[in-house]
């Protein structure tokens, strides 16, 4: 039990110091409002597309390969993201709200979670299919983000020409796709190119939740109460015990249901922020959902690896 809790303070500790930082620093220095704008702009356009290339091109597609855990994944967000376009109208009348709202229950902060709580839980050797999921799922997720912000740009009505464009456009989608081309291909990055793409890689989740930090009001949090309550209920419970528990009814243990447990029971993702303000969401919403879920996922991810290794689930 205890091991549990210190793989989920020691995995999300570091994300809320950074965030704080962010907070400090702009009070500090009185940093204006447009700096963190450009500053999620620089992470949007420059460093999570590096970030995500690297991340693919690195995951090694032949090794721990289950094809059963891929395609679980895939109906399962699929199905979340369908059924959520559906419902979460009927609750938010704000249009801006109601894509951020779904993006921060569906998308999860896989690519900053996945290997590494499957590395604290189990080893280095056990991380074949989390490195698949992440090269598979993390492009489709990017793709449906962008389909989100368009639909709801214009108040549920889709135009396709436009949201195909925003597709194609889109940095964090070119950048997955060109990764997992890359690796199909097997055309190889020098290495010298590869340092270069890692280092602008390692920058944006510092950079990105320093930026939330300065942009984030705790007053705020009143003002979105509702739109809170049922994202973070969403994302941090509701989504991972109903996704967890038609998993273990289908037979997922070991290996394969942690991965699952972490694509599903992580925080919203950091990307989902710096998407909402480029992309014309409402940013102070989520950077609300990016820092609250990310806080709260301390408990929640304990919760589910104590009660999954409770159950005899994850060593077998």
């Amino acid at each position: 039990m205890f091991d549990s809790l210190i793989l989920a303070v020691q995995v999300v500790f570091p994300l809320c110091i950074l965030l704080i930082v962010g907070y400090v620093l702009k009070r500090w220095l009185k940093l204006a409002d447009v700096t963190t704008k450009q500053l999620n702009q620089m992470v949007f356009k420059l460093f999570l597309p590096a970030l995500l290339f690297k991340n693919i091109y690195t995951s090694d597609l032949s090794s721990d390969f289950d094809i059963r855990v891929v395609v679980f994944a895939i109906c399962a967000i699929l199905l979340m993201y369908t059924g959520l376009c559906f419902a979460i109208p009927k609750i938010e009348s704000d249009s801006r709200k109601c894509s951020v709202m779904i993006q921060g229950i569906y998308r999860s902060n896989y690519v900053l979670y996945g290997i590494p709580v499957t590395a604290a839980i189990f080893d280095e050797h056990h991380l074949g299919m989390a490195s698949v999921l992440a090269a598979i799922i993390i492009p489709m997720i990017n793709i449906l983000a962008v389909l989100l912000f368009e639909l709801f740009r214009d108040n549920g009505k889709m135009n396709w020409g436009h949201a195909a464009k925003g597709v194609l456009k889109n940095p964090l989608v070119i950048a997955s796709v060109l990764g997992l081309i890359f690796v199909f291909l097997r055309i190889p990055v020098p290495e010298l190119a590869m340092e270069s793409v890692s280092t602008l890689g390692s920058i944006a989740t510092p950079l990105a939740l320093i930026a939330l930090g300065a942009d984030f009001h705790f007053s705020s949090v009143k003002t979105y109460r509702k739109q809170l309550w049922i994202t973070v209920t969403g994302k941090l419970v509701a989504v991972p015990v109903i996704m967890l528990t038609i998993a273990i009814l289908l037979g997922f243990q070991g290996v394969n249901l942690v991965v699952l447990m972490v694509l599903f029971a992580s925080p919203t993702a950091v990307a989902s922020y710096t998407m909402a303000c480029s992309m014309g969401g409402d940013g102070e919403l989520a950077g609300q959902i990016l820092v609250l879920t990310t806080l709260f996922s301390i408990v929640t991810i304990f919760a589910f690896t104590f009660l999954l290794n409770s159950m005899g689930l994850i060593f077998v």
